[in-house]
């Protein structure tokens, strides 16, 4: 049976199944007489095979007596529900229930926000049912993988997010919320509870409460508290962890509030809402099959629905910690932000996406013997590692940057590309060195010392793309930077259609990865970097100076609040 999978062969809708017992031919007639002449091997194998036949009839009278005692006729099917990790628990509890009162056998498994799309893109048998914190994800989810969202239910549960923390005082807003000193949130490619305070700020913007300079100022103190997370602390758990034996505040749902409480039952967080009300997580449960098994997936998620909203139901998840889905059940009842402007808030949200989540970007760089033109003062080629050493510092720790650069032949058996500094944090040290400092070492060496030959553009897009691809990070804004000076010159390379062709065909909404790609000068070829950009959903520029060289670096690393 696969692991997670809720299985319910039955006697009847809630009976008891019987256990199998081990089975000896003697119980059945077949015991040696006392003072018998001792029988052959032969007969001891036939004593043994007539056993086994036993039970084997009998354990195959068990299995189509359970099968078809539930009304099934042991026609059952599988299921695949992936579930936001906050609920896993209560769901498996309830399709536990919801198997017994179906026909259906349930697979949940937990997973990370930030997983979900590329769980959805995924071939094979795929994704049926998926429950999301909230409609707010669903819908942003639903938008990246290009499918409208077809919901079973638009809530099955519900969760004010709260502010704890062990000193809060009068938290009369949520710009009141963003403003406090080392507030610690979530990343909002994992869960929801981190997008109330930028709700609820886009809400007062709206009301004309605060100015959108001020909610802006906020949304960027708190995205650079999100950039000084280290590895391993950018859990819901461990911000709660933090609170509990600091003055540092944290927003979370209040059921992983009343979780953490229960677990640690001497803690001394409390929990607090603003006054103007707060964002209500919905957990809403969609249908997400392929089109022929939608009808299938549908009612699975009807029978689900069903034993949620049941008193049993009910029950198992109020006991882990969630609310019904009209706030009632725990707890006293909580106003919730009025949204106001729907685009407003959807922008603020897209900035608050941009600014907190942190980038992974490969800069690939051309050594072609023209980047040794001059360039002001000084070389393209010098000028270029210059531009890309400053924009590493215009992000933060938790960025990931790597180095390659290319030319015809210039890598290992043939290849017209090499890797200089692989793709890493800004703050991973190897040999005593940070990323940052390998960056700026490494690349201002190539720079100088690696320069001549022909362009290698269209092989090296190619498998810059796919090295790309292959290690994305959901966590992260993934981007491509090339940077070129002229036009492909490999003879031997594929050509730009083809290489178009491939890049479409690597395309995954749940993976996306965009290129940048920079032209210097008009020697560049601003047609072919064009259409490399623009398959990827990405951005081609032509940079006539040195000076917009660097401006086009400080847009794309920096992209705070473009989009």
């Amino acid at each position: 049976m696969d692991a997670g999978v809720v299985k319910r062969p039955r006697v009847g809708r809630h009976g008891q199944t019987a256990d199998l017992v081990s089975v000896d031919a003697e119980h059945f007639g077949f015991e040696r007489r006392r003072g018998s002449r001792r029988t052959g091997p032969g007969s001891r194998l036939v004593r043994v095979f007539i056993g086994l036949m036993l039970v084997a009839a009998l354990a195959a009278s068990v299995f189509l007596w359970r099968n078809l005692a539930d009304g099934c006729g042991g026609d059952r099917s599988r299921v695949s529900v992936v579930v936001d990790s906050s609920i896993s628990a209560g769901l498996k509890a309830i399709a536990d229930r919801a198997a017994d009162d179906s026909c259906f056998d349930f697979a949940v498994t937990p997973t990370s926000g930030a997983d979900v799309p590329a769980r959805l893109t995924a071939g094979g048998a795929g994704v049926d049912l998926w429950l999301a914190d909230s409609q707010i994800r669903a819908e942003r989810v639903m938008a990246q993988v290009r499918r409208t969202p077809e919901y079973v239910t638009r809530s099955l549960a519900s969760s004010p997010v709260v502010v704890v923390g062990t000193k809060l005082g009068q938290l009369t807003s949520w710009a009141d919320v963003m403003n406090l000193d080392k507030l610690q949130v979530g990343s909002p490619m994992e869960n929801s509870a981190g997008d109330a305070p930028i709700i609820g700020g886009a809400a007062a913007v709206s009301r004309g409460e605060i100015t959108r300079t001020a909610f802006t100022q906020a949304m960027t103190a708190m995205a650079a508290q999100r950039h000084k997370v280290i590895p391993g602390q950018d859990t819901d758990d461990a911000r709660m962890r933090t609170s509990n034996v600091s003055d540092i505040p944290s927003v979370a749902s209040e059921q992983q509030y009343l979780m953490f409480k229960k677990k640690w039952t001497g803690s001394q967080l409390a929990a607090k809402i603003p006054a103007d009300g707060t964002l209500m997580l919905d957990y809403p449960l969609m249908t997400t099959a392929s089109p022929d098994h939608r009808a299938s997936a549908d009612a699975a998620g009807r029978a689900l629905v069903a034993a949620a909203a049941s008193d049993e139901g009910r029950k198992m998840l109020q006991e882990a910690g969630f609310r019904n889905p009209d706030g009632s059940g725990i707890g006293r009842p909580v106003k919730t932000i009025s949204a106001g402007d729907s685009r407003e808030i959807n922008e603020a949200l897209r900035s608050w996406q941009i600014l907190s989540v942190p980038m992974r970007m490969l800069n690939v760089l051309d050594t072609s013997g023209s980047m040794q033109a001059p360039a002001g003062s000084s070389t393209r080629a010098q000028l270029l590692a210059e531009t890309v050493i400053d924009g590493t510092k215009l992000l933060g720790d938790a960025s990931q940057v790597g180095v390659w650069i290319f030319g015809i032949d210039r890598g290992t058996d043939g290849a017209d590309w090499k890797q200089i500094v692989p793709i890493r944090r800004l703050d991973e040290v190897a040999a005593g060195v940070t990323q940052r400092q390998t960056i700026a070492t490494t690349t201002r060496e190539a720079m100088r010392d690696d320069l001549g030959g022909g362009t290698g553009l269209y092989d090296t897009t190619l498998a810059a793309y796919k090295a790309m691809v292959d290690g994305y990070d959901p966590a992260a804004t993934n981007t491509l930077a090339i940077v070129t000076d002229g036009r492909n010159e490999d003879d031997n390379s594929i050509t730009l259609d083809d290489l178009v062709t491939q890049l479409k065909a690597l395309q995954d909404p749940g993976r996306p990865v965009r290129i940048v790609a920079i032209g210097i000068t008009s020697d560049a070829d601003a047609d072919s970097l064009n259409r490399i950009a623009e398959v990827t959903g990405g951005t081609s520029y032509i940079a006539e100076t040195p000076m917009d060289i660097r401006g086009i670096f400080t847009t794309e690393a920096g992209r705070l609040l473009s989009s």
